[in-house]
This record gives structure tokens, sequence and C-alpha cells, in this order.
């Protein structure tokens, strides 16, 4: 058998005959719009099914995307897993050809490995033998299983290199990809000392850093993928050797026992289970201090977030050993930003950690570092009854004081960052409406803040201590619902992603019954958010007309929520933004904070230019500054606010003294 062509072409016609019957098998298989809309989110084409298209028409514009994307047969994974549609598996399989095998490779990596056949042969195993190595799937993972090299026990195998995938995190070092880093805790990461500084442990100043799980494929941008955790402790670690901080691997690889370079960090929180196997836990490595014999078997593997890319893998044959059993060398195609990977055996053992790259790959015996954590200071971390030794150094953050968002300059807001900042202590109303004068006068740019809050609450004391488990925002946005949504089902639509958010109902979870009746979906968001540790922020955005929010009865809705946010026992916030959000909650809730979100002014752009010169280490040279506040401000109107904040990532360089 073999596969057509256009399955992989990224100009693939659908409406053409041959690829049409996949819209015939889709369309049958999934009738409703929603279901086009789900499936299509699930591989990163959220944007790719407009909710006014007829089904055959939503498929045929999806194929289209997924083609000029390439994902298609991640769709294909998606569509093969969905038990609820078992009986359009067949004929959708004849479709692919032997493309299934490297669909269900895809499969494997999403959702994991079926359960094992009680009788007759293992077709999924079967199906992974014959998967080419070469095979680009899902975050680059190469090939989850290589037909050609013959494991007897391929189903462990298999299993050993999908922990190795969950258990694996990008760190990120203020923003910026810097290394790779590994569980052997629920909240215990391990990387390389080189990862945060080459020179000092612990660094000075103490960076911020995030670790970035989940970071293989989602069929979205580098900056939208991923489950990000917090860093809020550096507990131990060991510095790299003189050479190698320089630059030059090799002239002392038999490095003494007190260079180990290895950092052991804490995480702000346990990290969630996979977002693709929500039942499964996702696991850690154990550490063993007992040599491990290298010779046992000739193929090990390493997996990196080279360069911050998606998940990369690399097999290594037998490494050496230093005298010391301080190093280990082996072969294998390693890049910058690998350095801190995990390195494990066929079977999943941990064995070493891989620091530095060049002519020979180079890493450090686990069994080094595990002698030093396990019989240290630190060792209580891993064993009862072990003492527990003070951490290097701790990491906190104020979210609320920040002069850039995703790389964007979030300037002014003084007011926005304080009363955010009240709600979320404790010390204030428990609803916000945010009013903007005009489109782009900031109120989307609200939420922005509020998200960026929620991401950094467990790194913040004071947030850490009135939300010990953290924040999660949720926003509605009504303009993808009002006017586009039929009025009987606009309720029922937000209330489905209400549910989903909060996790109340799975997110596959396609039966919206809980959600028809404002009662029955409030009564059930309570009882989530009174069991919750979490603190929950729901954002509507975009009231903009009082009138078209009472179409469905969205106004009860968020009336009903507001009521709930009153309760001090449910840790929920409600904010409220857009042109009449003030007559709404006049109308709802009279006795709500309050935020302008107004364009931006002279002083306010002085303020934050000023500040990031200060955070740079920097002065301002005020002649230019000036000039350069002219050009912004001319006489007249102020300025679009947007195009503003745009223009002072640039700006920036041209003010600061030399």
């Amino acid at each position: 058998m073999t596969f057509p062509a256009w399955w992989q072409d990224p100009e693939t016609d659908w409406r053409a005959a041959e690829p049409s019957r996949v819209v015939d098998v889709l369309t049958y298989a999934y009738p409703r719009l929603d279901d086009v809309q789900r499936t299509a989110s699930a591989v990163g084409l959220d944007d790719a099914a407009p909710p006014d298209l007829p089904v055959r028409e939503a498929w045929t514009t999806v194929l289209g995307a997924a083609s000029a994307r390439g994902r298609v047969l991640d769709l294909a994974a998606h569509v093969l897993h969905d038990a609820r549609v078992a009986p359009f598996h067949a004929p959708f399989r004849l479709l692919l050809g032997d493309l299934v095998d490297k669909v269900n490779l895809r499969m494997v990596t999403y959702f994991g490995l079926p359960p094992e056949p009680t009788d007759g042969p293992d077709t999924v195993l079967e199906s992974l033998r014959r998967a080419t190595s070469d095979d680009d799937g899902p975050g680059r993972l190469q090939a989850v299983v290589s037909g050609a090299q013959g494991m007897p026990h391929l189903r462990t195998q298999i299993q050993a290199e999908l922990d190795l995938l969950h258990r694996t995190a990008m760190i990120e070092i203020a923003g910026v990809p810097a290394g790779t880093g590994f569980l052997v805790g629920e909240t215990l990461l391990l990387t390389a000392a080189h990862v945060f500084d080459r020179r000092r442990w612990p660094p000075d100043p103490v960076p911020h850093a995030t670790a970035v799980f989940d970071y293989d494929f989602a069929g979205r941008s580098y900056a939208e993928s991923g489950t990000r955790v917090d860093v809020v402790e550096l507990v131990t670690g060991l510095l790299p050797t003189e050479s190698e901080a320089a630059g030059t691997v090799g002239a002392d690889w038999d490095a003494p026992d007190d260079r180990l370079d290895f950092a052991l960090v804490r995480l702000a929180s346990p990290v969630p289970n996979p977002p693709r196997l929500p039942q499964e836990p996702r696991g850690y490595y154990a550490l063993r201090q007992e040599d491990y014999n290298y010779a046992a078997t000739d193929e090990y593997l390493i997996a990196q977030h080279a360069a911050g890319d998606y998940l990369h893998s690399t097999r290594i044959g037998s490494p050496r050993v230093s005298k010391r059993k301080t190093r280990m060398r082996y072969g294998g195609n390693t890049l910058p930003g690998a350095s801190g990977s995990a390195i494990i055996d066929p079977r999943g053992r941990l064995v070493g950690l891989h620091h530095y790259g060049g002519d020979w790959n180079q890493g450090v015996p686990i069994a080094a570092i595990a002698g030093r954590l396990l019989a240290g200071d630190h060792a209580g971390l891993f064993h009862e009854g072990a003492p527990t030794g003070p951490s290097a150094a701790t990491l906190e953050v104020d979210p609320f004081g920040t002069t850039a968002i995703m790389s964007l300059p979030f300037v002014n807001r003084r007011n926005l960052r304080s009363t955010v900042r009240r709600m979320a202590e404790g010390d204030a109303r428990r609803t916000l409406a945010v009013v903007g004068a005009s489109r782009g006068a900031g109120v989307s740019h609200s939420y922005t803040f509020t998200a960026h809050v929620a991401k950094h609450a467990l790194a913040c004391p004071s947030l850490r201590a009135a939300a010990p488990r953290g924040i999660e925002a949720l926003r509605i946005d009504l303009r993808l619902y009002i006017g586009k949504v039929d009025g009987d089902r606009i309720r029922t639509e937000i209330g489905l992603k209400l549910l989903k958010a909060l996790r109340v109902i799975a997110p596959t979870d396609t039966d919206a019954q809980a959600a028809r009746e404002t009662l029955t979906l409030v009564d059930a968001v309570e009882a989530r958010l009174r069991a919750s540790t979490e603190q929950w922020w729901i954002f509507f955005d975009s009231v903009d007309n009082v009138l078209t929010v009472k179409q469905g009865q969205v106004d009860e809705l968020i009336h009903a929520l507001i009521t709930l946010a009153g309760d001090e026992q449910v840790p929920l916030r409600v904010v409220v933004a857009g042109r009449e959000a003030e007559a709404f909650m006049q109308e709802h809730a009279p006795w709500t904070e309050r935020d302008d979100a107004v364009g931006l002014t002279r002083t306010d752009v002085d303020g934050w230019l000023r500040d990031r010169a200060r955070d740079e280490r920097r002065t301002v040279d005020e002649a230019s500054l000036t000039v350069q506040l002219d050009k912004l401000f001319p006489p007249g109107p102020l300025p679009d606010p947007q195009q503003v904040a745009l223009r002072l990532p640039a700006i920036l360089p041209e003010v600061l003294a030399t």
C-alpha cells in the first residue's frame, strides 16, 4: 500500500476528487460546526474554521490551513484517537495508506501508548516499527522508535521516551531560552549550573527563571506553547571547571568532584499533568548513587531544547567515563541550549546530565551528582528524616512593576497595577470595571496585565500568601459571541468555555447541558471554586454596548458571577471591561473598583523610559530624551497609544547616555 502525495502537499486542493473523499469522511464523522472547531483547535488551527460556514466548507477550510502549516498528519492523529468517531476510523485509515504509521507515531506521542492487547498482535507497535526514523513528527521528537534498532522490549522503550518528553523543560532566563532541565521531584528540577551563570554560584544578580514544560508541539508559535512554571529557589549547585567556563571544554575533563556543573532548583508549584494525558501523572526521575555500567547497552537518549526550539532527541552510543567518574563523553548531535538535558538508557533510567557540546559531547554521570545531593545538606528533599539546608538563593518577582509583557512595553496604568494588587491580596472589592474611552485605549491590555500577574503569582511572596496554589486568569471576549452566535446559544457557548477553563468538565467535553441554565452553571462553578486552592479571575472584555450584552441573557450570567465573587469563601474575581463597563457595573455591582484605560501621555512615556534605563543600569541623556518625546507627542490630540508603545523599544537605545 502507498499513500497519495497530496496528504503532505502544502498546496493541496481539498475540493479535488481524491482529497475531497477525506472531507466526506470528516463531514460524516463530525457533522456539527463546534466539533470541527474543537478538532481544529486541538492542533493550533483555532482561526481556521469561521463560525458561519457550512460544516463541509469548514472542513475544507481547516484542511487547507492544515496543509499550509504542515499539520495534516497531526489532525489525522487526533481524529484516529477520538473513540467517538470509531466507525469512521477504518475508511480514514484506508485514505491514509502507508501514512497510518506516521500518524500512529504522532498519536502515541500525543496521547501515550494504548493498552497492550490481551491476545493477538500488538498492531500499534508493529506500525511504529515501520515508522521511518527520519519522521519529523510532533515537536520534532525524532522518531519515538526506530524500527532498525530491533529493541527487544519496544513498549518499554517507547514509554521511557514518552516519560522523557513529559519530564523535560526548556529553561528561560529573563524571558530568553537558556537551557534544558528535567524533573527529579514534584517541584525539583535539575539542570546545568552554567545555564544560570558560568562563573558564580549563586548568580549575582539572581535572574528570573521559568521552566517551560510540554514545549514540544501545539501547533502554535514558540511564545504561545508550553506549560510554564516559575523557578522560585536556586537550592544548590556546583560550577563547571575554569576551562569549561572559558569555553575550552576537554582540557580538564577528569574534573574534581566539586566542579560537577549542576543546579538543583525549586519550582513554584508541582507541574500539572501533561495536557494531552490529563489523567496520567507526569512523574520524575529517581537519583541513584551507585555507579552505572555504561557498557551494558550501546544506545542512550538525550532530549534537548536546542536554541530554544521545540524538543529534539539525539541517540548516542556508549559513553567513555573519566577516571574520577565525574565526566562522560559520547557522540551524537547536540546544539546550544541542550545544556542540562537528561541522558537516559533504553529502560528509562536516568544515567547522566548533558552539559557541553563540541567535537565531543560531554556530560556528568548522575551517580556523581546524586552522591552530592542524597548525602549532602539538602538530602531531606529526597528522603524523610535527612537535613535540609538553606537554599543558595530565593527568587522573588514583583509582576506588578513590569515594564514589558511578552517583550512589548507596558506603560502607565499605575491605578490598574495597584487595584489588581489590592484585589489579589484581598484588600479591595472583588469586582473591577475597566473603562476605555475608545478602541485602542488599553482595555484588552488590561487583561494582558492581569494574565501576566497570574503567570508569575507563585514567584511573588505576597501573592503566594494570598493564593498558595497560584492565580488563573480567563478572558471572555464578547465580540466573538455577540452578533456572531445565535442569541439563544450565546450564554451556552460562554458557559461551556467557563466550565472547561475552570476544569469543571473535560476540555474535550461537548455536552453543554450544564451550561444551558444560569443557575445550574453557577452552581457548578461555585462547587468547583469552593474546593479550589487557586484564585480565579474572569475577565469579560468588550462591554461596549449595555443593550447588546443582554443578548442571550449574558448580563444575567455575569451578574450571577459577580454575586458569587462577593462570597469570601469563593476565590473569584470578576473584571468587566469596555466603553460602557461602568454603566454595566452601575446596574449590576455599583460597589465595584474602577480603572480608566486612557491614552498615553508624555509623562507616562518619560517615566517608562527612565524606568527601563534604571533596569539596565544606565542613565538617560536628557537632550536626546526631549528630542524623542517631541517626536512622539507633537502639538495636538494625543497619539494612538498602541502606536506609541510599539515605537518605544527602538527609542530606548536612542535616549540612553553613552
